[in-house]
């Protein structure tokens, strides 16, 4: 997304995340969000619901990717039996598969995020994206958008 249309993408697991996986303090992260947002232009990779008020007050376009359960937890599993450096981690850092990150998936709060967009649709873009195929479509979408 990032080389269609031509934006820098941010992935937030870099940023909230020190080696080792120890999260930043809550203060350091506001800032770091507070930051970001400031910035013109950014695609922002990662869903952190404790800042996602401020990014949606902020953003012109969203994309929400609503895929399955099970589509996600298959992904992570197939993630964290990867060897390469993910590009969206922190150097050194491997997907750690984990109790806390499977509970995650299972409970992620879906609904709420999507009522969150359904009330700013009137003032943004908003795409939700429920499979490969609809991403597919969507990227096809944004590369005529952007000439």
């Amino acid at each position: 997304m990032g080389g269609i249309l031509n934006r820098e993408v941010i992935h937030l697991d870099k940023l909230y995340y020190k080696p080792g996986w120890i999260p930043v303090s809550k203060d350091e992260w506001q800032e770091i969000i507070k930051n970001l947002i400031s910035r013109e232009q950014w695609i922002i990779d990662e869903n952190y619901s404790s800042t996602l008020d401020k990014r949606l007050s902020v953003a012109d376009i969203v994309i929400f990717f609503s895929f399955s359960k099970l589509l996600c937890l298959y992904r992570t599993i197939i993630r964290s039996l990867n060897k390469d450096q993910p590009f969206d981690k922190v150097r050194g850092d491997r997907n750690k598969l984990s109790w806390d990150l499977i509970k995650k998936i299972i409970q992620y709060p879906r609904k709420e995020v999507l009522e969150k967009l359904n009330n700013h649709k009137n003032t943004k873009r908003i795409y939700v994206v429920r499979n490969d195929k609809e991403t597919e479509s969507l990227i096809k979408k944004l590369i005529n958008l952007a000439g």
